[in-house]
């Protein structure tokens, strides 16, 4: 959300520049008013389909940003047999949490089903290995239950034993 209005009015910006460069003096009147419409057409679309898509799950395909990251968090996750996996992401340098689609996979949705149960039975999360990385069906595990935290060390209390 935060990136949606400066990349908008850059947008305008290139925009309007065309359109100045489009309406020269030699132009007809009618001519330099309908650019003027289609930009104003142009720059109202833009702002709405970029509003729009803030609330749909982004195809991991289409990711670029965060390409290189290692795990990520599954806050939630819904199947759609034989459609999508849909998954609501958290990573550990971000500020929020991300919607995310996944290409339907039998092994991964089954991965994710196991790992929610021993996620479930062991009181931890779910965790996401490479998940904007381009898999063929891999014997290695995408989704596995996070492992417990280890508990701090017992320090034993030391009694002064009177001599």
């Amino acid at each position: 959300m935060d990136m949606i209005f400066p990349m908008f009015a850059v947008g305008v910006a290139l925009v309007t520049t065309l359109v100045l460069i489009a309406n020269a003096r030699f132009r007809p009147f009618r001519v330099r008013l309908a650019a003027l419409a289609c930009a104003a057409a142009l720059m109202t679309l833009g702002y709405t389909g970029s509003v729009e898509i803030l609330g749909r799950a982004k195809p991991v395909s289409s990711e670029w940003a965060k390409r290189a990251v290692e795990e990520a968090t599954v806050l939630a996750s819904n199947l759609r047999e034989g459609k999508a996996i849909y998954l609501w992401l958290e990573f550990d340098d971000s500020d929020g949490p991300k919607a995310y689609v996944l290409p339907w996979s039998k092994q991964a949705a089954k991965q994710l089903r196991n790992a929610q149960q021993r996620a479930k039975s062991m009181g931890t999360r779910v965790r996401v290995k490479r998940p904007f990385e381009k898999r063929l069906e891999t014997s290695e595990p995408q989704f596995h239950a996070e492992a417990r935290p280890a508990l701090p060390e017992k320090t034993l209390a030391r009694r002064d034993v009177p001599t």
